[in-house]
């Protein structure tokens, strides 16, 4: 059978413990919960046959096989000396806060001065180790708005009421989940203490349709005006052009010069000049018409426009925009060009 008195490195006050396990785990009635049965001989020698197997692995360095031999053997009988071996198998495999859990166990173990020598020492060797291991075992605190629901740690989900202290974790990398929400990462290195923040993201703002449309008007007005502008501007162009024509000869004598200009398009005496003329007058028609037409848009698209703005409110979203407009005029055409942002 293997010592139950070997000494780890850090573990020099333990060494004692397991000398005296078996008459622990028969003397154990007084730490066992009320309502646990007692043991019966059967049983005892079975915790006792895990607790020599879990110290033997742990002798070898096989920390995982130790742990489900104390696991077991705690499962039968929850006494601080195989609380406090499997505490210390549980460290070897870097699961701090498991550690820390058994070690609490044992550390609320209500011994009295009756106890057996072992299980008094245990109880106070959890307390001391729990409280040098509390200082490495990092937290992580998990503040949630109303609303969220559903929050996980590594899959596992988080009661509400473990929410309202800081929540123990090993040393890693863990995944925050919630309802809804995306996923965060977050990386705790030993002794480390963070806080993290679920919330809803903000409602998007409404749309105040109003305001876009008052700018859209006043974006449509500009654009009227300036055509307007523009037509006005190349119709005092035709004009001087077309003075010109209709002082010379056989234009002069006609009353009607952009019918005449029509009818002799294809004279070849004619055909210069009738076929400029025809063009100015195609494009006074044009520029007539534009006038007409864009000069009362200009004033419509203004007052809606304005009505609209004055009419938005400022509770709802406003986008930026802008609008820019560069009429340009030349000899032969007039242009317009407009950029608008929303």
């Amino acid at each position: 059978m293997p010592s139950w008195g070997r000494t780890e490195p850090g573990t020099a006050r333990a060494a004692g413990l397991f000398a005296v396990f078996a008459a622990a785990v028969f003397l154990a009635q007084p730490v066992r919960a009320a309502d646990s049965p007692p043991l019966d001989n059967k049983a005892r020698a079975q915790v006792r046959s895990l607790a020599d197997q879990g110290q033997a692995l742990y002798d070898k360095g096989d920390f995982k096989g130790a742990v489900e031999s104390f696991s077991k053997a705690e499962a039968i009988a929850p006494v601080p000396t195989v609380q406090v071996a499997l505490a210390k198998a549980l460290l070897k495999l870097g699961r701090l806060t498991q550690a820390a859990a058994f070690y609490e166990k044992a550390s609320n173990a209500e011994v009295t001065a009756e106890s057996p020598p072992s299980l008094i020492e245990a109880v106070a060797q959890a307390k001391n180790d729990l409280r040098e291991l509390l200082l490495r075992v990092p937290t992580l605190e998990i503040a949630a708005s109303a609303g969220v629901s559903g929050i996980a740690i590594d899959g596992r989900p988080i009661p509400p009421l473990e929410l309202s202290a800081p929540i123990r974790l090993d040393p890693g990398d863990h995944r925050v989940t919630a309802e809804g929400l995306p996923s965060q990462r977050i990386s705790l290195a030993p002794g480390d203490r963070k806080r993290i923040v679920l919330a809803p993201p903000p409602a998007p703002e409404e749309t105040n349709w109003r305001y876009v449309g008052g700018i859209a008007g006043i974006g449509v007005s500009a654009v009227a005006l300036g055509i307007g502008i523009a037509s006005t501007v190349r119709m005092v162009q035709l004009g001087r052009d077309f003075d010109r024509y209709r002082v010379v000869s056989p234009y002069s004598a006609q009353p009607d010069i952009c019918a005449f200009a029509e009818q002799t398009e294809n004279d070849p005496a004619l055909l210069v000049d009738s076929r400029a003329i025809v063009s100015i007058c195609k494009q006074t028609t044009v520029f007539t018409v534009l006038q007409l037409v864009m000069y009362p848009l200009h004033a419509g698209a203004a007052a809606g426009g304005i009505y609209l703005l004055m009419t938005s409110g400022g509770s709802a979203k406003k986008p930026a925009a802008s609008a820019f407009l560069s009429p340009r005029v030349g000899l032969g055409a007039a242009a317009l060009d407009l950029s608008v942002q929303f």
